[in-house]
């Protein structure tokens, strides 16, 4: 059975559901930008001070103690400020709205996006002082492990100003690291 769409043009009903069902099945597919990603977030500090140390480098690393690589060999890069404005957000209008975070609810935190279930068993965190103002390094370079936990799902939470808590996972709570003074 035929019905008429449009000005003379005829379509099998069972395209249409064919239609339909498809359309429905691609809104289920993808719900926003970062389906099957999630955020670390570090909180550095210094023993004698709980605000989040500047100028550091922070690099993920895999159970071998090397850069975590992904796509045959390309690094991940390196954690950034969470406060620190990527050049594609060009409104500063939507920077003010997400509280000049990018990740809101991470706060003041360094962070990196990274797939779901990359981090396993062994991996851990390389933390390093780059202060260019300084004679040297403020801070002593440290490894932290961290743990499959400590990847927060992003998808429907990204613009949020509180991260929800998800069934069978920890609330959300940056990594808390103490930097050991030279």
């Amino acid at each position: 059975m035929n019905r008429s769409v449009g000005q003379g043009v005829q379509v099998p009903v069972r395209h249409l559901s064919l239609l339909f069902l498809l359309a429905a099945l691609h809104g289920r597919a993808q719900h926003c930008g970062y389906c099957n990603a999630g955020l670390i977030a570090l909180r550095p500090h210094a023993a004698y001070s709980d605000e989040l140390v500047p100028d550091l480098r922070i690099t993920l690393l895999d159970s071998t103690g090397l850069p975590a690589t992904y796509n045959h060999g390309l690094p991940y890069g390196d954690f950034v400020r969470n406060n620190e404005r990527p050049a594609n957000w060009r409104s500063q209008r939507t920077w003010v709205e997400h509280g000049g975070f990018f990740f809101p609810f991470a706060g003041d935190t360094y962070t990196l996006v990274v797939p779901l279930g990359l981090v396993r068993n062994g991996w851990s965190v390389l933390v390093q002082d780059l202060n260019a103002a300084a004679v040297w390094p403020r801070f002593q370079q440290q490894v932290v492990p961290i743990t499959t936990f400590e990847c927060h799902p992003l998808c429907n939470t990204f613009n949020d100003t509180v991260y929800h808590p998800r069934e069978g996972r920890p609330d959300f709570t940056p990594v808390d690291i103490i930097l050991q003074t030279r």
